[in-house]
């Protein structure tokens, strides 16, 4: 196999392109590094890190100099993946270590502008101290023998390597356990930021946590000016709102502590939003959703701390450059939907909106009517639907090939008394690209499971990617013997060789009032939205089912506010727009959770049927009426 060749000359400039800004990342790479290491893992005792930048130190320019102590140095596998490009832990432990990526020391290089490092350590189980002088493509340490070909900076006059006083003759070799890394030569245009202090500011603004919780002693050493790196200042707070120990739905870690604040006046803009933490350091600033107002905005923050399950699996999708995490994995997804959530609610309550003209709507009827709707044909997208202490079941698959969809019967009031008729509705979808036949059969089942009415059609015929309306009598309650309480209207389609191919369940009442129950939707709640989202209809749904409607969306707020219409027919025009909106969002919560689900083949066919199920309970609706 001939050998690859491989150019690292430019590898430093490579990776620092993945920083936004070098200075954050240099902050959260180098700590991260050292606190890793620490020895006592629980508190960091005696742990401190230094850093100090010198103009010029024993005629050298621009030397940024940073040291650990309370660290365990640098054993033979460190020293190793240390001078190694992308050695790293990855898919092995969790709990400190050599770096994931083995890319952070690269940045180290790039800070130079002659691409040099000099690296001390000392282990604290063998006392061994270990020196080195790198560049990208290779490093001498203190014993070696120097090549003609090595760089001229890497050697002494007599063709030994330089040690540590050779470049500095007032520093002396490390003598306590830890590692101390030499930049020599800053790029001037880092050098001048870190004299402005901007160090200092991205080691508070991202190891916080670290500071406020164990007292960490940071220092930043800028010309012999010592300063030790402080928390962040915020201005006084208005109000806030605090959550321990949230679920983010599934089988995941928890949320160990949510809180969002709002100050009294504005904040730093680097530091609004809700700080994602993830071992201790500040991953990003999960800004607010796009319904906060400006005056808001720029007033609120917070921060978010996992357990250690949930920092875990946060730690596996961190990106390389601690920026943020892995957009589409399913535990980033359910986390920003869980924050969203309550930092809209949070929101809502410090919104100031023109309080409109109360209107007589029946909001017990109109969430009726679409979680029947939404029960017929998703299945209830989870039936029981959101409570506020349990998560809702998982909702339904995308439809089969070959289904009955919608189920149910007309009407939104699942009770039936005496001389009521029950009409069942339905029909059978065929989303294959080939003629079907089908035999179907439907019944009325009490709960202890006895049978008083069913009906059967054979050799149902339904044309390749079409339906086929279900031609089915009314039913004359009066006529059957049917117990007070539950029943059942089921239905079931099967093959010629009688296998099943779908079956679904309607539930009704005889008698006797349905118990209240969660339903998809269990409130609507109805508000202005501001900011970008000024002119969406709604806000997503929130765990526990309730659907935010904005009323200032220009055709609910031009029904709200005319003075030609009665109240009465406002009702009536707003009525539909509602359940319009609910429906949207029922269909548009299905297709994520759709696309979430690994174990479904998510493609453009589900796209598809999601806009014909919501045309599907749409017609229904407007027919229903």
């Amino acid at each position: 196999m001939r050998k690859v060749e491989t150019d690292l000359s430019k590898l430093d400039e490579l990776i620092a392109r993945q920083y936004e800004d070098k200075i954050r990342g240099f902050a959260k790479d180098t700590f991260q590094n050292s606190w890793e290491a620490r020895i006592c893992r629980k508190k960091g005792t005696d742990f401190k890190m230094v850093y100090q930048f010198f103009r010029d130190l024993g005629g050298v320019k621009n030397v940024l100099m940073l040291e650990d102590s309370g660290t365990c140095g640098m054993d033979d596998e460190r020293w190793k993946a240390f001078h190694s490009h992308w050695i790293s832990t990855k898919g092995a432990s969790y709990l400190g270590g050599i770096g994931r990526w083995g890319q952070g020391k690269t940045l180290l290089l790039y800070f130079s502008s002659i691409n040099t490092i000099i690296t001390e350590s000392l282990d604290h189980k063998t006392q061994q101290y270990r020196y080195s002088i790198r560049n990208n493509v290779g490093y001498l340490e203190s014993q070696d023998k120097p090549t003609p070909a090595d760089s001229a900076i890497f050697k002494n006059k007599d063709g030994s390597v330089k040690k540590i006083n050779d470049f500095f003759p007032s520093i002396t070799p490390l003598n306590h356990h830890g590692t101390r890394i030499w930049i020599l030569d800053i790029k001037e245009d880092l050098a001048a930021e870190i004299e402005k202090g901007e160090l200092l500011t991205q080691l508070s603004e991202s190891w916080w946590e670290i500071i406020r919780n164990y007292n960490i002693p940071i220092d930043v050493i800028i010309n012999g000016n010592i300063q030790r790196v402080q928390l962040p200042q915020f201005p006084e707070t208005f109000d806030s709102e605090e959550k321990t120990l949230l679920s983010i739905d599934g089988d995941h870690g928890k949320i160990k502590h949510l809180k969002i604040k709002l100050a009294k006046s504005p904040i730093k803009p680097e530091l609004t939003g809700i700080a994602i933490q993830r071992g201790g350091m500040t991953v990003l600033r999960y800004p607010l959703p796009t319904s906060a107002p400006d005056n808001l905005r720029e007033r609120c923050y917070g921060y978010c701390q996992f357990d250690e399950k949930l920092d875990e699996e946060m730690w596996a999708i961190e990106m390389a450059n601690h920026e943020g995490f892995e957009s589409r994995k399913a535990v980033w997804v359910k986390l920003r939907r869980c924050i969203d959530s309550i930092a809209e609610a949070f929101i809502l309550k410090h919104s100031k909106a023109k309080e409109e003209e109360p209107l007589p709507l029946n909001f017990d009827d109109i969430i009726k009517t679409i979680n029947k709707l939404v029960e017929e044909h998703l299945e209830g997208l989870g039936k029981g639907g959101h409570t506020t202490t349990q998560q809702p079941p998982p909702p339904p698959p995308p439809p089969k090939p070959i289904c009955i969809s919608p189920w149910g019967y007309a009407g939104q009031d699942k009770r039936f008394d005496t001389g009521d008729v029950l009409q069942p509705k339905g029909a059978l979808r065929n989303n294959t690209t080939d003629d079907v036949y089908v035999n179907f059969e439907c019944w009325i089942e009490s709960k202890a499971g006895s049978i008083s009415w069913s009906h059967k059609i054979d050799d149902v015929k339904i044309e390749k990617n079409s339906k086929f309306i279900l031609p089915l009598p009314d039913v004359e309650l009066s006529k059957l013997s049917l117990k007070k309480g539950i029943h059942f209207l089921k239905a079931i389609i099967r093959d010629g060789k009688k296998q099943i191919l779908h079956s679904r369940s309607a539930t009704f009442y005889f008698e006797e009032d349905p118990p209240i129950m969660g339903g998809w939707l269990s409130k609507i709640i109805l508000g202005k939205l501001g900011g970008p989202k000024i002119n969406h209809r709604n806000l997503p749904l929130n765990p526990k089912g309730e659907l935010l409607i904005n009323i200032g969306y220009p055709e609910i707020i031009r029904i709200w506010r005319s003075q030609t219409i009665t109240k009465k027919d406002k009702v009536n025009h707003l009525t539909p727009i509602f359940i319009n909106v609910a429906l949207h969002e029922a269909v548009r919560e299905v297709m994520l959770h759709w696309w979430e689900d690994d174990t479904i083949q998510f493609d453009i066919g589900e796209i598809k049927r999601s806009k014909d199920i919501f045309d599907e309970m749409w017609a229904d609706y407007i027919r229903g009426r």
